[in-house]
């Protein structure tokens, strides 16, 4: 990771979110430091942070750039380690480095990352659904890494690898996600976003609702809908769409049965009540490939054993069943 990378990890520390695994690579990283005195000099700056006016705005610039400088002065000064030791500063000067490093995690809380941001993140080999605060939810594949941020009248995203999207319905407030190049602006659907940073193409695949896709400024927008598949190469200034009736980007996503159910009441506007709850929490990977309720009833009977009941107009009780 970049240096900047660990300045968040700390600032993380000290707002009490921080993961296990990030801080043990926080630990490995501030032992390696010359100066072992940083975190404790950090956690100082946070505490003044916190007494300055609402009002207060720092240069950030160059306070950020200042604290940067800090962070590498014992390995770039010539000056030997026990001179500047028993060296005593003057109180002006312990003011100023104070609010060097003050306006520099400052800026770190106010600007990189603010106390709103949600942070999410995948290793190798992991898969991780997580709720968002405006309820949607989102499953992360492996590598991956989600910031959301509610800023009111916006939700707004910085996505790196893929997850499957479904987002709240908020007409008045739309989900904005910039990834490798690309913005992907919805209003509530349901889609697969797969943007790794090492692939030369970000690829939408929308599984209900629609999607707008946004790549290089002379090939998009591009309006995609329920089975399309939205493809941009930023590098090569391309941006289109093709079919997708299998959906077979999802086939990684595999979630509880109890929540596709959700999701399937919302893609054909219908109510099904799940008599067996034993079945919620069987695994399910299932696409919706056809707009035809009964062909839907008749998937989910072969795959779990149900017996479909038609209570009403658009309503259905699922009986009996068992996991796959």
């Amino acid at each position: 990771m970049k240096t900047s990378d660990y300045i968040i990890l700390l600032h993380k520390r000290l707002r009490g979110d921080i993961e296990p695994n990030e801080e043990q690579a926080l630990d490995d990283w501030l032992d390696n430091q010359p100066d072992r005195n940083l975190a404790d000099e950090m956690e100082q700056a946070w505490v003044w942070t916190a007494r300055y006016k609402s009002d207060y705005e720092p240069d950030t610039k160059q306070g950020l750039a200042d604290f940067k400088a800090k962070l590498h002065q014992t390995a770039n000064t010539g000056e030997p380690q026990l001179k500047r030791r028993y060296l005593r500063p003057s109180w002006w000067a312990v003011a100023a480095s104070l609010l060097l490093i003050t306006a520099g995690v400052w800026w770190w809380a106010n600007q990189a990352y603010s106390s709103s941001d949600e942070i999410y993140a995948t290793e190798a080999g992991e898969t991780r659904t997580v709720e968002l605060l405006d309820g949607s939810t989102v499953k992360l594949n492996a590598s991956s890494q989600l910031t959301f941020t509610d800023l009111g009248n916006e939700r707004r995203a910085t996505f790196s690898g893929e997850a499957f999207f479904s987002i709240v319905s908020d007409p008045s407030r739309p989900f904005v996600i910039a990834a490798n190049g690309t913005q992907t602006r919805v209003l509530g659907t349901a889609f697969n976003l797969r943007a790794y940073p090492d692939e030369p193409t970000v690829e939408v695949e929308v599984k209900e609702g629609k999607v707008e896709l946004a790549g290089p400024a002379s090939a998009g927008p591009i309006q995609l809908s329920a089975k399309e598949r939205g493809i941009c190469s930023p590098r090569q200034d391309q941006l289109y769409k093709v079919p997708a009736e299998d959906l077979n980007a999802l086939a990684w996503h595999t979630e509880p049965f109890g929540q596709a159910l959700l999701e399937m009441e919302r893609y054909y506007r219908i109510d099904l009540e799940l008599a067996n709850e034993r079945l919620a929490d069987c695994a399910y990977n299932g696409a919706f490939n056809s707009d035809n309720v009964e062909e839907l009833l008749t998937n989910l009977t072969l795959v779990f054993g149900l017996d479909v009941e038609k209570t009403g107009e658009r309503m259905y009780r699922l009986e009996g069943g068992r996991c796959r």
